[in-house]
């Protein structure tokens, strides 16, 4: 645009649903991350691990003792029964699965700072505050 290099849209297109509104998804992979939150969905299974509580702005918890979560959403839509302790071999191949999409879509470095980023002084030099 203007002569700068764009980053590609990233997903799968859903057009194919608006003209035919019962025909099979097409995604099968898919990554979330927010606030050091993040998930991971591969063909109806869900891997995911909660990060601090959303109330909490300031500071960061690290990453280095995350819990994941993990749930087949095909037999348990609501993510009510984490079987992760029952199936770690499924939650390490969604883990590492996460870590390549990640990468390539250039989640990395996760930070949960940011709370701490909007507050500081340098945010208000930045807004013509003062």
């Amino acid at each position: 645009m203007n002569g700068a290099e764009q980053t590609p849209m990233a997903g799968v297109s859903m057009d194919y649903s608006f003209a035919d509104a019962p025909a099979p998804g097409t995604r099968h992979t898919q990554y979330f991350e927010t606030g050091g939150h993040r998930a991971l969905y591969h063909d109806g299974w869900v891997a995911a691990s909660f990060h601090g509580a959303p109330w909490v702005l300031t500071g960061s918890v690290g990453f280095d003792d995350s819990v994941w979560e993990l749930y087949n959403i095909e037999e348990d839509f609501s993510q009510a029964h984490d079987l992760a302790a029952e199936n770690p071999e499924k939650l390490a191949k969604l883990q590492a699965l996460f870590d390549e999409e990640a990468r390539k879509f250039d989640v990395y470095p996760l930070n949960d700072r940011l709370g701490s980023t909007l507050l500081t002084d340098s945010s208000e030099e930045d807004s013509g505050c003062s």
